[in-house]
């Protein structure tokens, strides 16, 4: 009878039941190496930390700081806002912000929605996500991210306080030529306007006309400041509008002129008179000249009265301004001559307008003070999510120890197969050549204890 060659299944789970506690010991050893490498070294700050949040200060629905230029969800995780996170507290120092920001360690994404028209459209919704590879903890992480975002709050309220809201009056004193009342009014018109849009922009009313408001996405008019609402001080400065307009109709009527009672005015005076007395002769002539072109029908009658008008509105502003300075205009001669004192009420005219100065001037400085206030107390930083979230971007360890494990098993089995099988078959062969010759003695090889 012809012997069969080679190993059986049997055999080999024989050979590995003898080596068993060797196979399982380098499987268990090769699966925690395994995942110890997969642990400390390749999944070593592949995970990443997120906050969701939403950003919330006055004029963010319309992108704008508070000095109107323009907000960009982007900047937020700018250099300049990871340096100055990292420099407000001690246990940020070991933090790599260059490689961060480098390396695309840290970004920001925008939830967006479908507006009309199928444009894209910003929900107001942010999420900021950091590579665990730059933090000891998600604790840190989570502290240095709001960190930075806390950066965004504390430049809108750095806008806002760094705003001049009387810029429109800086050279309000500095203005003393003649026409010094009719440039002050036109500061005090600008400033005006200014601190209305103010007003305007928090509280969504717009003055359309001294009589008539609009109101449009109230917002923060109910906030209170030194025991007054944003819109009681918007109100009150609204007040001012119709004192000014007053005096800008004075000042077109009276052609009142800037007058220094310490200064010698006399000389310069002197020369103002002539100027406009010069002035006045011409327009006469130019006037007579277009009446006599608009007898003789070579210019239209459109072209007769928008000329004549311009002309006489000019000359009856020339001879307040001539009455105002104490000379009087002789049509005769086309003269100028020195009559009285300046007017009283170029000085009375003035008061006027410093009193409505000093007002708005006031005015202004207490809207700053309310906006500031405002700004500081409506400004923040709303997380959606009560704590950092984990974003598990590694491998599975427990899967890549399981793996390892039965990888290591099967080698380790191979190997120690491989050893053993030439002494085992030897003794096997020897076992059945000897059964062959006395069958009686027939046996296959014993387990040894030595083996």
């Amino acid at each position: 009878m012809e012997e069969e060659s080679g190993i059986t299944f049997g055999e080999i789970c024989h050979l590995i039941k003898k080596r068993i506690w060797w196979i399982l010991g380098i499987s268990v050893i090769v699966a925690l190496v395994a995942s110890l490498l997969v642990a400390l070294v390749f999944n070593r700050g592949k995970n990443d930390y997120s906050l969701t949040f939403r950003v919330e200060f006055p004029g963010v629905s319309e992108a704008q700081y508070p000095d109107g230029t323009q907000f960009n969800y982007a900047s937020m995780v700018y250099a300049s806002q990871l340096e100055a996170a990292k420099a407000s507290d001690e246990a940020f120092k070991n933090i790599d912000i260059a490689a961060m920001g480098s390396n695309g360690g840290i970004r920001i994404e925008a939830e967006t929605t479908t507006g009309a028209n199928n444009a894209t459209v910003l929900t107001g919704v942010y999420t900021v996500t950091a590579s665990s590879a730059y933090f000891e903890s998600a604790d840190q992480a989570s502290a240095f991210i709001r960190a930075v975002l806390g950066q965004t709050i504390a430049t809108v309220n750095a806008k806002i306080e760094g705003l001049d809201f009387t810029a429109a009056l800086s050279g309000y004193e500095d203005l003393t030529t003649y026409s010094a009342y009719g440039d002050r009014l036109a500061a005090l018109r600008m400033q005006q306007n200014y601190l209305l849009e103010r007003y305007a922009a928090v509280t969504g009313i717009t003055q359309e006309s001294d009589t008539n408001t609009v109101q449009n996405n109230p917002t923060y008019g109910g906030f209170v400041y030194n025991g007054k609402s944003i819109s009681a001080l918007y109100a009150e400065a609204q007040r001012a509008t119709s004192t000014l307009n007053d005096l800008l109709a004075r000042y077109e009527s009276g052609g009142y002129v800037y007058y220094d009672a310490e200064a010698d005015n006399a000389a310069y005076f002197a020369r103002l008179a002539k100027q406009w007395a010069d002035e006045l002769k011409s327009n006469e002539e130019d006037l007579d000249f277009y009446t006599k072109q608009f007898n003789g029908t070579v210019i239209t009658e459109g072209e007769y009265v928008e000329k004549v008008l311009a002309l006489r509105e000019r000359n009856k502003t020339l001879s307040a301004q001539i009455k105002a300075i104490g000379y009087a205009y002789e049509a005769s001669t086309g003269e100028a001559t020195r009559e009285s004192e300046p007017l009283a009420e170029n000085a009375a005219f003035g008061e006027d307008v410093d009193v409505l100065y000093e007002a708005i001037k006031q005015n202004s400085e207490t809207a700053k003070g309310a906006l500031v206030a405002m700004f500081a107390a409506e400004s923040r930083i709303n997380y959606l999510e009560p704590s950092i979230k984990t974003v598990v971007n590694t491998t599975n360890i427990i899967l890549i120890a399981v793996a390892a494990f039965v990888v290591a098993f099967l080698l380790a089995s191979i190997v120690f197969c491989a050893v053993d099988y030439p002494a085992y078959k030897k003794e096997r062969d020897a076992k059945r050549a000897a059964a062959a010759a006395s069958p009686e003695e027939a046996t296959e090889p014993a387990d040894k204890a030595e083996k």
